[in-house]
């Protein structure tokens, strides 16, 4: 909702508790009694389309994020003992050049089919990661595009609710 818009849903609000303060004053079905009641119904509609607009939080995807890296450093680290014994090993579980979050998936893609490998897996349990490390980094992958996702939808909405507000705007005046 942009300032003019809050500015005329404001307007409904002293408006309507005029309504309500002088209903005395309007015969019962008249038509400024019917203007009154309808004005109050958009401004329930507004206050619910304004509410839409806003989304969701990024937090949540940030914190998905935080922990996909942390399993990639925790792969790539023990990637690296691995070559010790194994030179070039390592080469197949580099961490990724950038932080952004296309970079990690994109690094947790390449992890995850090479740790299909039942054999190559065993590797790292060897060096004791956790027995459920690969389940662990398929999970954070589809927890993030699963945020993606909801984030799109959020949008979606969004645009949805703002059309919404601009034709009860227009309405109400």
């Amino acid at each position: 909702m942009n300032d003019r818009e809050a500015r005329r849903h404001d307007m409904f609000g002293r408006v309507q508790t005029f309504g309500n303060a002088n209903a005395a004053d309007f015969a019962a079905g008249s038509k400024a009694a019917g203007h009154f009641a309808r004005l109050a119904q958009i401004v329930r509609d507004l206050d619910v389309e304004k509410a839409r607009q806003d989304g969701g939080s990024a937090t949540a995807k940030e914190v998905l994020v935080d922990s996909l890296r942390l399993d990639l450093q925790g792969i790539a680290r023990t990637a690296r003992a691995i070559d010790a014994g194994e030179p070039g090993f390592a080469d197949r579980f580099r961490s990724p050049a950038g932080v952004n979050q296309k970079a990690l998936l994109t690094a947790a893609d390449a992890f995850a089919r090479e740790l299909a490998d039942p054999a190559v897996a065993a590797k790292f349990l060897a060096y004791e990661l956790p027995a459920d490390f690969v389940a662990d980094l398929a999970d954070d992958i589809a927890a993030i595009r699963s945020a993606d996702a909801d984030m799109q939808s959020d949008d979606q909405t969004g645009v949805a609710s703002t059309a919404a507000v601009g034709r009860l705007i227009r309405e109400g005046m």
